[in-house]
């Protein structure tokens, strides 16, 4: 008999050690204190929540804690806090489940231009069901304005997905006004808030929201885990996913990913209960790398939003304040470096950090978010985004400026 051979997995070649982390959009690193509170859930507790013996009550009880605690972040009720896998999960659960209890009525949807790739195929999917689609173009600074929103609904509109924040240029939507619009004409809003839950401050019923994602490891939390906030009105208008034993409100059925969901809440209460602190933290390291950045690179271009000064943002006063003029996320800077060759850029392992040209077949492809801001193809391929994280030092961000000058022989 022929035996099949097991490829080898091999570890990468060694190159010079990364030493400065800078790429928290793509993720953050699991802090201390929720790896902590997890590891009981990973041991001795380790029970099924839908179990009746004491094992079972005491994994529920930790999964009603932790969906207080969210609910508590966003300004929510507990019965409105579902948890999945991650935001893709809940982003496909809500443009699929809406098309479907829709879908008799040839239901119009509209999203952005930007948005995650994962509603922007999900859109696809419910298109090819049946679905009228708007796909809406941002403006130069990556948003969509209330004007532009107003002018693409339509009298069968349903759903309008436009994400809080993002992902690659931190572009902030206004979506308190966005939501206002889509109620007038009884329609839903839906943001896909991964980049901003944990950073920013988010307040669902202040801002109209009626359907939010998020994923866990977006705010120092575990990888495979996450949630979406649904109205309590609303959850009758979705249609589930996946159906099974009936878990999550009969919205999300599957066996609890209780660790996860643990370590989600941590997290959450974490980026909450010290908010403030973290807010000007980000900004503070943001801006400083920003200022070496262009003195070292004079031709740099900003991508999205501009930059504001801190001077201007403390005397707004509180970060409740400053978060309601804020067009950008406190952590992000994105750049295009016109005068340098891009494919320096893939040399660089000194600093972790995200090059928007690179796609998962190796190949250098343009930014589809900074193509639709104007940038051209050279520009976007000559692009870096840095996400500063919960974790970097001042001295972080000095040295990784200067490595950049060096790699890139300025």
């Amino acid at each position: 008999m022929t035996q099949t051979k097991t490829k080898a997995v091999e570890e990468p070649a060694k190159r010079v050690a990364t030493t400065i982390y800078l790429d928290n959009h793509a993720t953050t690193p699991l802090d201390p204190a929720v790896l902590d509170a997890m590891l009981p859930y990973l041991k001795e507790s380790f029970g099924n929540p839908a179990s009746t013996h004491s094992y079972g009550v005491r994994a529920q009880y930790a999964v009603d804690r932790a969906r207080l605690q969210v609910a508590h972040a966003i300004n929510a009720n507990e019965d409105e806090i579902l948890f999945t896998a991650g935001a893709t999960e809940s982003n496909n659960a809500v443009l699929k489940g809406v098309f479907d209890y829709y879908q008799d009525k040839k239901p119009h949807f509209i999203v952005s231009s930007i948005e995650h790739k994962c509603i922007l195929e999900a859109a696809k999917h419910i298109e090819k069901q049946g679905a009228e689609v708007t796909v809406l173009k941002v403006n130069a600074k990556g948003q969509i304005t209330p004007a532009a929103l107003k002018s693409a609904l339509k009298p069968n509109t349903v759903l309008v997905s436009i994400m809080f924040a993002n992902n690659e240029i931190g572009s902030i939507n206004p979506i308190k006004k966005l939501a206002a619009i889509c109620h007038e004409q009884d329609v839903l809003l839906h943001t896909d808030a991964a980049q901003a839950v944990g950073k920013f401050p988010i307040d669902v019923k202040d801002l109209g929201i009626d359907l939010l994602s998020a994923s866990g490891h977006k705010f120092y939390g575990p990888k495979g885990v996450g949630f979406v906030y649904i109205k309590k009105d609303v959850q009758s208008k979705i249609t589930p996913l996946l159906d099974g034993g009936g878990q999550e409100g009969h919205l999300r059925s599957g066996t609890l990913n209780v660790p996860g969901i643990v370590g989600l809440g941590k997290a959450i209460e974490l980026a909450t209960t010290n908010a403030d602190e973290q807010f000007w933290h980000y900004l503070k390291l943001r801006n400083r790398l920003y200022a070496h950045l262009v003195e070292t690179f004079p031709d740099l271009i900003v991508n999205g939003p501009d930059i504001p000064e801190l001077e201007e943002l403390e005397a707004l006063g509180d970060v409740t304040t400053i978060a309601e003029t804020l067009e950008r996320l406190p952590h992000n800077l994105n750049i295009t470096l016109p005068s340098i060759d891009p494919a320096q850029l893939g040399h660089i392992y000194s600093v972790a950090f995200s090059s928007t040209s690179a796609c998962s077949s190796g190949e250098v492809e343009p930014s589809y978010v900074l193509m639709d801001i104007g940038r051209s193809a050279d520009e976007a391929k000559a692009s870096l985004r840095f996400g500063i994280g919960r974790f970097n030092t001042e001295s972080e961000v000095d040295e990784a400026a200067q490595l950049l000058a060096r790699a890139l022989a300025v």
